[in-house]
Order: C-alpha cells, then structure tokens, then sequence
C-alpha cells in the first residue's frame, strides 16, 4: 500500500513540475505597426542600382532614393554602399535640410511601444563625415511624443537605433528628418511594436509549489 501512496505523491509531484515549465511565463511580440518597414517595395531592378527621389510603398516624404544592393555590397563610385540590414533594399534619407520620410499609423490600445530601426552611411575614402538626422513621433494635435536626434555614420556597419514611448489610442505619425551633415543616412528595417507580453505567473508558481510540496511529503515518509 506504501509503495503505491509513494507512485502516486511522485507522479503528482511529476506532473506538477511539468505543468509549471510549460506555463512558465512566454515572451511574445506581435507584427510590426508600420507598413513597409524594410522597403522592399516597390521592387528595383536589377541588383545594385539606384532609384532616385523614389518613396517607398506606404510612406511619404522627400528623399534621395531607394537602394537595391547585393549581399557583398555595391561601389558605383567613389562610396562603397552596404548590402542591406534586411531583404534587398534599402532607402538613402538624404544629406540636407528638407529630406525626410514619414509614415501615419493608428494606435489601438493604449500601451508601451518599441520603435526600432538600422541606420549606416556609405563608406567613402578620406573621412569619417558626420550623417545626422532627427527622429519624432506626433500625435493627431502635432504634440510631440517622443524625438531623438543620431549620427548614422557606422562606417558601413548596420547599427539599431530605438526609441520606447507610451502611446493613447489614436493616430500618429513617424518622421525621419534629414540635418544639415555631411553624407547621406541610409536606414532599414523599420519597426514598431507592443513590448513582449508576458503571462501571469501566479498560477505557475501555485503548481510548482504543491508539487515541492509533493516532493517533501514524499521525503518525510522515506524517512
């Protein structure tokens, strides 16, 4: 009779410690808000080419154009310009006052959101020149919610930018604008997202404690 009072307190002790691992908590990020983030549209052709003053797909603005570039990067000219952060292409910001790329999204539920993003500069023999522009996200009043202002030059290497704000559920628009600097930012793979979510634990630490407590009951009668 003991032995099978003992099968049943370490299956139970068992199952519990089973169940608390698979409800441990899970991080989980939904779908990027933002509509073509990575600029993969429209599609230029060939590999390695230029479309100047094109937009991308879904933002609006004024900049210098969309890169479509190969894995071991492209040096038209002078500058040695890097393959993309993300898929083929890339959008080049511009250099000079006036240029920017800006995107209206809509905030369903109130919350702490990430913005992410990759920002570089060509690389060009003779220096290291400054590529400065701003980043600001307003709301439906064109109060400011959140602004920043960096310095693209990586020296070809893909660098992550973020900036995390609060959001009420309204409308909104993210701008990217170009300072006066030096050379041209060059940015990818655009992103904003809720923060991941994670799930209540308390049910998840009840089950670990009765099974501890499984296995202490178990102890005391091998004792």
């Amino acid at each position: 009779m003991k032995r099978k009072q003992h099968k049943f307190i370490i299956c139970f002790a068992i199952a519990g410690i089973s169940t608390a691992s698979l409800l441990a908590p899970l991080s989980t990020q939904g779908a990027s808000i933002l509509v073509n983030g990575d600029f993969e549209s429209p599609t230029l052709q060939p590999v390695n080419s230029y479309s100047a003053y094109q937009l991308p797909t879904g933002w609006s603005g004024s900049t210098l154009g969309i890169f479509n570039v190969g894995p071991s990067g492209w040096t038209p000219r002078s500058a040695s310009y890097p393959a993309p952060q993300s898929g083929n292409q890339y959008v080049d910001l511009g250099s000079g006052a006036g240029y920017s790329l800006s995107q209206a999204f809509t905030i369903s539920s109130a919350g702490n959101y990430d913005l992410t993003w990759y920002d570089n500069t060509a690389v060009i023999q003779g220096g290291t020149p400054n590529s400065l522009y701003s980043v600001e996200v307003v709301d439906a009043s064109q109060n400011t919610v959140a602004a920043g202002v960096f310095n693209a030059q990586h020296q070809g290497t893909w660098t992550l930018e973020s900036l995390d704000f609060n959001l009420a559920a309204g409308n909104y628009t993210l701008e990217f604008l170009s300072q006066p600097t030096d050379i041209g930012t060059l940015l990818d793979n655009v992103s904003l997202v809720d923060p991941p979510a994670v799930p209540e634990t308390t049910s998840t630490l009840g089950l670990t404690a009765i099974a501890l407590w499984g296995l202490g009951m178990l102890k005391r009668k091998l004792a």
